[in-house]
């Protein structure tokens, strides 16, 4: 009678065990792939490309854009063309350059032009005159227009907080892409995920050797990427860390330097035994960054690269991948 009676209860308890055992399993598993996940932390001064290298990435494991995201982009398009004929409007008048008479009383209209926000729809009274400096306008303002997968990729905007993207390699390999603004008000942030990380991939804008900071025009890209990636390189955090190095924009320089000299902005630049400066100019700040983590145990990788082509982009990332991955199994004592 007592064997009878007590029988539920050796039932329950069988089944609170099987209940811990599959949860124990599921957390050992669980931790199993947490300690397997590479974890690249992507690095560098603001418009190096970061945002879109992610962006590309997502094209490249088919994470398509939601609706939400299109209607975000398509905002930010027609920021991008307000602030762009407001650039080239600063940098006229620097120049001491004015608009052709007929087209000065349009001038009010981009200083009274509305903020746009997600989801409103594009400004009507855009002033002809700028179809120049934007070569699709009729496409942007149809009313059915939705950003396609170039505009997504060409369109800018500041990074601000962390961003994080999980991307599964057709192997069943997985890695944490981790996104943080570049702007100098920004970087306070980065200590916040400099733990546990697999790889560091720096971004540097090959162009920014002409160009100064968006927070601060009496600062040179170039030489603000080459101060952010010593600090970067010498970092205790990284002594142990993988490191990537791209130089981006790699398409945008090799047209770039017909018309802006690098030795007006870096006065020890030659072109040393290449035949143009798009290669010599290539190897010149290639030098300028490895000379400044000689200091590393660990090598650095550099690549070439053009985030907006996103084909091009993925044989760099499966090379730099395999890097990353070998040195994870080296640091496991998997491999020797």
């Amino acid at each position: 009678m007592g064997a009878v009676c007590s029988s539920p209860h050796v039932h329950d308890v069988q089944d609170a065990r099987r209940i811990n055992s599959s949860i124990d399993k599921q957390l050992r598993e669980e931790g199993k792939r947490e300690r397997d996940l590479a974890r690249v932390l992507m690095l560098g001064a603001g418009e190096s490309g970061k945002t879109t290298i992610a962006k590309s990435m997502r094209l490249i494991y088919n994470k398509p854009f939601e609706p939400s995201e299109l209607a975000h982009y398509k905002a930010q398009i027609f920021r991008n063309l307000l602030e762009g004929i407001c650039t080239v409007l600063a940098v006229m008048a620097d120049l001491g350059a004015d608009l052709e008479e007929q087209n000065r009383s349009h001038r009010n209209r981009l200083d009274d032009a509305p903020e746009l926000s997600d989801g409103q729809p594009f400004p009507l009274n855009v002033p002809e005159n700028l179809s120049y400096f934007f070569s699709d306008l009729d496409r942007l303002f149809q009313s059915n227009f939705t950003p396609t997968t170039l505009d997504v990729l060409n369109v800018r905007g500041m990074t601000t907080g962390i961003q994080e993207n999980k991307f599964t390699r057709s192997d069943g390999r997985s890695f944490l892409l981790v996104d943080v603004g570049g702007q100098r008000s920004e970087r306070r942030k980065w200590i916040h995920v400099f733990e546990g990380v697999t790889a560091v991939l720096f971004l540097v804008s090959l162009i920014g050797y002409s160009q100064c900071l968006i927070e601060d025009r009496d600062s040179n890209q170039m030489q603000e990427a080459l101060l952010l990636f010593k600090s970067i390189a010498e970092s205790p955090y990284f002594k142990d860390t993988s490191m990537i190095l791209f130089l981006n924009k790699d398409d945008l320089f090799k047209r770039k330097v017909l018309t802006h000299p690098i030795e007006r902005f870096f006065p020890d630049y030659t072109r040393g035994d290449h035949a143009d400066d798009y290669n010599g100019g290539r190897a010149y700040f290639k030098q300028r960054f490895l000379r400044l983590s000689q200091s590393r145990s660990q090598e650095v990788y550099t690549h070439f690269t053009t985030a907006t082509d996103p084909s091009l982009l993925e044989e760099t990332w499966n090379r730099v991948f395999h890097i990353i991955l070998t040195n994870q199994l080296r640091d496991a004592g998997m491999i020797y």
